[in-house]
């Protein structure tokens, strides 16, 4: 397997990957994850973005000519109540092919992203990962990952005024 930064001719792999985990993700969220009509082409133009941008780490992760999976960082204020002591930066896109690879192709690609932030004197990490991911979030759990928040939602539907 190879970890290298992610290309502009990636990005069509990369699209594929992440509409498919949310297609997954709309299962066990069906209002907070639905899926855009138009999320792969909107997908596409802003990653065409990301990686050519030098502040944005852009991984991929490469076996036998496929690419596998993918992480995104970029650096996110804190709030001005809290005061991390550095930079935080958010990992918000962070996928692979199927569920089975996160011990492998997504530990190495967490691995190459904390040699990265440790590099770069990163301060705090924030991974953003849906609740019923249990493979991916197992993977963040082994590598000393801990909880800091949880988001709930209430879908509400605007014409019996129930939620």
């Amino acid at each position: 397997m190879r970890i290298r930064d992610a290309a502009p001719e990636d990005v069509a792999d990369i699209v594929i990957l992440a509409e498919a985990r949310r297609r997954q993700y709309e299962c066990w969220q069906p209002v907070f994850w639905k899926k855009a009509e138009n999320s792969a082409d909107v997908s596409a133009a802003f990653l065409g973005q990301l990686v050519v941008n030098p502040a944005v780490v852009t991984r991929v992760a490469v076996q036998d000519g496929r690419l596998d999976g993918f992480l995104i960082a970029w650096k996110t204020p804190s709030p001005p109540v809290y005061a991390p002591g550095g930079d935080t930066f958010t990992v918000d896109d962070f996928c692979v092919r199927t569920p089975e690879l996160w011990p492998t192709v997504g530990r190495a690609l967490w691995n190459d992203c904390m040699a990265i932030a440790r590099a770069a004197g990163w301060r705090q990490v924030v991974v953003v990962s849906g609740h019923l991911d249990a493979a991916k979030n197992a993977m963040l759990s082994q590598t000393g990952l801990t909880i800091a928040s949880n988001w709930w939602t209430l879908p509400i539907d605007p014409e019996s005024g129930e939620a």
